[in-house]
C-alpha cells in the first residue's frame, strides 16, 4: 500500500514538473517563450536591466515586450524556406553557418590554456625594440589654409591669399599674424594657425599630404611651399619636435605580453580551423563542382575535369584539392 502511494506521489510529481516545462510563461500571437527561456534571456541581460525588471512594472513590461519581440522575428526567419524564396533562405543560412563556426571558435579561444609569457617578452623586447618598445617621433606644427575643395573653390582669391602670405613671410611678417588674417581654419585662425596636436608621421585622421610636408621639413621655425590636400591649400610651420625613443621593458611588459597572448592564439585557432579542412577520405563530385565554379571562370572556353579511373579510386588531382588524395563520385 506504502509503495503504491510513494508511485502515486512520484507520478504527480512528474506531470506537474512536466506541466511547468511544457506551459508557456509568455504567449502572443502564436510565439510563446517557456520558463527556461525567459530565465536564460534575462541572463543575458545587464545587471541594470535585471534590477530594472525585477524592481520596476513599466521597466520590466518594456523589456519583456523587446525579448518577445526578438523570439517573434526569430519565427518570422524560421518561415523562410528555400522553395518560398531561395535567395532570402540560403542568405539567412549562410549567416547561421557563419554564426556557428564564431561560436564554436570563440569557444575554442575560450578554452586556450596560454602559457606565461613574461620569460619570451622579454627576449623578444631586447631582440626587437623597434616593434615592441618604438614611440615614434612626434611634430608640433601650425599653418594657414586656404579652402579649396573639389567641390568649391575660388582659385582667383585662393591664389591672391597664398601670395600675399609668400610675401609676407618673405618680408618677415608675424606667421601668426597671417594665420589670423588669411587663414579659412576657424578653428585655430585666432590661436596663430596652432594645430594643437603632436602628430606622428603616419597619423591616420590628418591629410596624408600634410603630415608628410611636415616630416620633410628640417629645422624648427621651417615653413613649406603651399601644398595642396583635399581641404585647399596648407602652408605648414615647424614648431616643435619630439624626438623618437624607446619605452622601458617595464614600461613595455604589458602591451608585449598582450601582442604574444594574440600571436599564441591566433596560432592555436590556425591549427584548430586546420582540422575541419577536407580530410583525405573526403569525396568529392568533380563534374558537378566544375559546372557550378563554370560561371565564374574568366576563360572562354573552361577545361572541364574528366573523370578517370585514377581519380575514381581516390588519387590527387590538383585542379579540385591541392593537399591530400580525395575521391570522387561519378
Amino acid at each position: 500500500m506504502k509503495f503504491n502511494i510513494l508511485l502515486i506521489g512520484i507520478s504527480l510529481v512528474l506531470a506537474f514538473s512536466h506541466l511547468s516545462v511544457a506551459n508557456p510563461v509568455i504567449e502572443d500571437e502564436g510565439v510563446s517563450m517557456s520558463r527556461a527561456d525567459l530565465m536564460q534571456s534575462v541572463r543575458r541581460w545587464s545587471p541594470n536591466m535585471q534590477q530594472a525588471a525585477a524592481e520596476q512594472e513599466v521597466a520590466r513590461f518594456e523589456l519583456l515586450s523587446l525579448t518577445m519581440a526578438s523570439k517573434k522575428l526569430a519565427a518570422e526567419a524560421d518561415k523562410i524556406t528555400e522553395e518560398s524564396d531561395p535567395d532570402l533562405y540560403w542568405a539567412l543560412q549562410m549567416q547561421l553557418r557563419a554564426l556557428k563556426r564564431s561560436f564554436i571558435v570563440d569557444r575554442f579561444i575560450a578554452s586556450i590554456d596560454v602559457p606565461d609569457m613574461a620569460p619570451l617578452a622579454q627576449e623578444r623586447y631586447l631582440a626587437d625594440k623597434d616593434k615592441y618598445a618604438l614611440v615614434p617621433e612626434q611634430r608640433m606644427s601650425s599653418h594657414i589654409l586656404f579652402l579649396c575643395s573639389p567641390a568649391a573653390c575660388d582659385r582667383e582669391a585662393v591664389d591672391q591669399g597664398k601670395a600675399k602670405v609668400i610675401a609676407g613671410l618673405a618680408q618677415g611678417e608675424s606667421f601668426e599674424a597671417l594665420a589670423a588674417e588669411y587663414s579659412d581654419d576657424a578653428a585655430n585662425k585666432d590661436k596663430g594657425g596652432k594645430f594643437d596636436r603632436w602628430l606622428t608621421a603616419d597619423a591616420r585622421d590628418v591629410a596624408p599630404e600634410y603630415t608628410h610636408a611636415l616630416f620633410e621639413l628640417d629645422e624648427i621655425g621651417a615653413v613649406t611651399e603651399p601644398i595642396g590636400s583635399r581641404f585647399g591649400l596648407h602652408i605648414i610651420r615647424l614648431d616643435e619636435i619630439q624626438p623618437s625613443y624607446h619605452k622601458t621593458f617595464e614600461e613595455s611588459k604589458e602591451h608585449i605580453i598582450e601582442m604574444l597572448e594574440a600571436e599564441y592564439k591566433q596560432l592555436a585557432v590556425e591549427d584548430f580551423n586546420l582540422k575541419y579542412q577536407l580530410s583525405a577520405t573526403a569525396t568529392l563530385d568533380l563534374p558537378a563542382i566544375a559546372e557550378i565554379l563554370a560561371p565564374y571562370s574568366l576563360s572562354t572556353a573552361p577545361p572541364e575535369l574528366e573523370t578517370s579511373d585514377a581519380v575514381a579510386e581516390g588519387a590527387s588531382t590538383s585542379a579540385v584539392v591541392e593537399k591530400p588524395p580525395v575521391k570522387s563520385e561519378g
